[in-house]
Order: structure tokens, then C-alpha cells, then sequence
């Protein structure tokens, strides 16, 4: 075989391989846009009746009125309601330096026996 020959069997060779390549990336490219990235398996292998039962659980649920939550919580209403607030002025110190902090307001909440709640530890 003359060199020239040989030279045009591998270049004939190394097109069709090329050529093959570039089909291949093709079909790997055109797969990949449609595919769109892996699958779910939970909902890729459901049926669409367990599609629909889990769409449904999945809402969330509306309340048309306000719920009062508090009778359940245990708290006495006393300790929620009503409280004593002492706020004032404290009384100057009788030593030299008892122009000190008197332009600052106190505020004094009543002491009641404190609530524990039963169920805790």
C-alpha cells in the first residue's frame, strides 16, 4: 500500500470515529434536556390514586374562628389577668451622695405565690 493510501485509511478511520462521538454526545445531550434531573421514587412509582390521597394530606387546614388556646395550657386566670404594678420614683439616699440616680423610675410587680405546673417534672 502506497503512503498516501495509508494516510487516507487512518484519516477515514479517525473521521468516522469522530463522527461517532459527536452522534453520541448528541443523543447524551438531547436525553439530558429532556430528562430534567432524577426522579422522586415516591411519587415516580405511586399510583394516581396514592398521588391524589397525598396531595390531599398534605394541605393545610383552615379554622373559620379564632381558638382560645389558654384553658388548655393549665395557667390559673388570676395569674393571667390581673396584676398589681407599683411604679415610682425611689426615695434619695440620706448620705452625702443621695442626689444620685433620682431621675430613674422604678416599676414594682406585686409578689404572689408562684405557679407551678404539675405536669412538669
Amino acid at each position: 500500500m502506497s503512503a498516501l493510501r495509508q494516510v487516507m485509511c487512518r484519516s477515514t478511520a479517525s473521521l468516522q470515529l469522530y463522527q461517532a462521538n459527536r452522534a453520541a454526545a448528541a443523543r447524551w445531550a438531547s436525553t439530558a434536556s429532556v430528562d430534567g434531573g432524577p426522579l422522586d421514587p415516591k411519587t415516580a412509582l405511586a399510583r394516581p390514586d396514592e398521588l391524589e390521597q397525598r396531595n390531599k394530606l398534605s394541605g393545610k387546614i383552615t379554622v373559620p374562628t379564632a381558638v382560645n388556646l389558654s384553658p388548655i395550657s393549665g395557667v390559673p386566670e388570676e395569674h393571667l389577668r390581673e396584676r398589681r404594678v407599683r411604679i415610682h420614683i425611689p426615695p434619695k439616699n440620706a448620705m452625702q451622695s443621695g442626689t444620685d440616680n433620682v431621675n430613674t423610675w422604678q416599676i414594682e410587680f406585686d409578689n404572689r405565690e408562684r405557679w407551678e405546673n404539675p405536669l412538669m417534672g
